[in-house]
């Protein structure tokens, strides 16, 4: 998302440079920790659409339920209609992550980074909601960047960073295995 320095991106061996990069980042959809949210309604938020009949219903549900999004808005008395006020302040951390999760599921992109998008959801619905993407989107890239190693069990594979340098990487099964790292970091997560 960020040109580099120095250096260069590639993908798939195919250089990303100035000629190829929107259609690039139009492939990716970017979940961060702080979701931005207009002054407007939950499903305006999503779909960026305010004619309705042009929204992908089927598409809309699917992005609701596997964000454990519609749990909340059915809860709400104009459900999707309900206005979330300059920024998402009528809402919760956890339900302004959960509409930024449902809003990168329904944009449909190859590549799905989740950036501490989670960090506001108890450690229960974060699973559940990891648990759905990865069964619903297992043909796409998901990236998940944590704090949380229990958010780790299903990945295929698990990069450790230690100042700004991978130090390890593998399935979670693997890193508890052998690295000594990554098992310090399982047994201080409460400290």
């Amino acid at each position: 998302l960020i040109e580099p320095n120095s250096g260069n991106i590639q993908v798939d061996n195919n250089l990303i440079n100035k000629s190829n990069i929107f259609s690039w980042k139009n492939k990716i959809s970017y979940i961060p920790q702080s979701i931005f949210l207009f002054d407007s309604t939950i499903i305006e938020n999503i779909t960026f659409e305010s004619d309705i009949s042009k929204i992908n219903e089927k598409r809309l549900s699917m992005c609701l339920d596997i964000s454990s999004a519609d749990e909340f808005i059915k809860s709400l008395p104009n459900h999707l209609n309900s206005k979330v006020g300059q920024g998402g302040v009528q809402l919760s951390g956890g339900q302004r992550q959960r509409i930024g999760i449902a809003r990168a599921l329904y944009q449909n992109n190859d590549i799905l980074i989740f950036d501490e998008s989670t960090n506001s959801l108890d450690s229960e619905t974060e699973k559940k909601i990891i648990t759905k993407i990865l069964n619903n989107f297992n043909k796409k890239t998901i990236i998940l960047i944590t704090h949380r190693l229990e958010s780790l069990t299903s990945l295929d594979n698990i990069f450790l960073l230690e100042s700004s340098r991978i130090i390890a990487s593998g399935t979670y099964k693997n890193l508890v295995q052998s690295n000594h790292s990554f098992i310090r970091l399982l047994n201080n997560k409460d400290e």
